[in-house]
């Protein structure tokens, strides 16, 4: 929210923010471009100046990535990455984290896939692979540098986008070996 403030150069004219008389209001906005009214009347109801402002807010940011424990993973073991944005975020479809397993030429990339947000925390994403039968990694897993969208998916705040950019991590603890 934001606070508005509004000083009418003459005492004989009455001030409304946002349809509300009153010189002061506070005004709940949200991600993208939130446009409030400032109307000034006279005391006998004639208008005198209607004016907008704009206030720009930014969609959260990304600020934080959990990512698994450091161990080894076997068949059907499930890696869990969790990923917070600053405010509230919507998901629509199965945006994913892609993972990269293996070692030398015998690479994999899989995706750790949207399953949900924990209950009551809607600024946090879960990811999850299971671990299939005949990957090995012995010296860390990676992942992408962003959360992907495939076609029709889509994260965002109020409409507006996030960014999917991962912060860096440290895997290297996190091995494989579904053999």
């Amino acid at each position: 929210s934001v606070d508005i403030e509004a000083i009418d150069a003459d005492s004989s004219s009455t001030i409304a923010i946002d349809g509300n008389v009153g010189v002061t209001r506070e005004i709940l906005v949200s991600p993208g471009d939130n446009i409030i009214e400032i109307v000034t009347m006279e005391l006998n109801g004639f208008g005198e100046g209607k004016y907008t402002v704009t206030v720009s807010v930014p969609a959260p940011k990304l600020i934080e990535l959990d990512i698994p424990a450091d161990g080894y993973y076997g068949t059907r073991d499930v890696l869990l990455f969790n990923v917070a944005y600053e405010g509230e975020v919507d998901v629509i479809g199965k945006p994913f984290i892609p993972i990269t397993i293996g070692e030398g030429l015998d690479t994999v990339t899989v995706n750790g896939v949207y399953i949900g947000k924990p209950t009551g925390e809607k600024h946090k994403l879960n990811f999850a692979y299971t671990v299939e039968a005949g990957l090995v990694d012995t010296d860390s897993i990676e992942i992408g540098t962003a959360i992907e969208l495939p076609l029709g998916a889509e994260i965002t705040a109020s409409g507006i986008a996030v960014s999917l950019a991962l912060t860096v991590v440290d895997l290297e603890g996190i091995m494989i070996d579904s053999k």
